[in-house]
């Protein structure tokens, strides 16, 4: 299994993921969030990442540390009660899903009033929670996927006693490689 090499992949499964629920009308990068989205909005942040003791792969498995911010308008009837309720939803939706290949289930940290987050002209019409997680993934290429090795192009199978090159006519073909498929 290959790590991720950049993190483009990652946000595309995770912005995917988060357009795939019914309760959010805005879906995005947390350092992206311009003015006039619909809420309830859902933004995204990777705050950090650190080595892991896990192995999933690649050379190194990382742990990220990501934001999800969970924003409604102010104006919006019983608004602190439904960002809430939203939140504490979406905790339990977030906890153990993955993002893709390469990717650990994700862990549920905390949850806390997202307002802390927010700049003075959003916290002006919005209100917020941060649901935070940890996840590990692997990182880089595989260290078994060797790209400069000679692509296998035939398996066969043979059965003890009957191995070697006398039983060269004992051994069955599991699998070709195609001619139109890529060497």
């Amino acid at each position: 299994m290959n790590g991720l090499l950049n993190f483009e992949d990652y946000i595309s499964a995770v912005e995917a993921a988060l357009r795939s629920l019914d309760i959010f009308k805005t879906v995005g990068i947390y350092s992206e969030m311009g003015d006039g989205y619909e809420t309830p909005a859902v933004f995204f942040d990777i705050e950090r990442w650190e080595e892991s003791e896990a192995c999933l792969g690649g050379k190194l498995t990382v742990n990220l540390t990501c934001n999800f911010y969970i924003v409604r308008e102010l104006a919006a009837e019983g608004y602190n009660r439904k960002i809430r309720n939203a939140a504490l939803l979406f905790t339990g939706w977030i906890h153990q899903r993955q993002f893709g290949p390469g990717t650990g289930p994700a862990q549920f940290v905390s949850a806390e009033s997202g307002n802390i987050y927010l700049d003075e002209k959003a916290l002006a019409s919005h209100h917020a929670w941060c649901v935070t997680i940890e996840q590990c993934v692997a990182v880089g290429m595989d260290p078994f996927d060797d790209t400069g090795a000679p692509t296998l192009k035939e398996v066969w199978m043979g059965i003890s006693p009957d191995v070697g090159g006398a039983h060269k006519d004992d051994y069955t073909l599991l699998a070709r490689r195609g001619p139109d498929e890529e060497a």
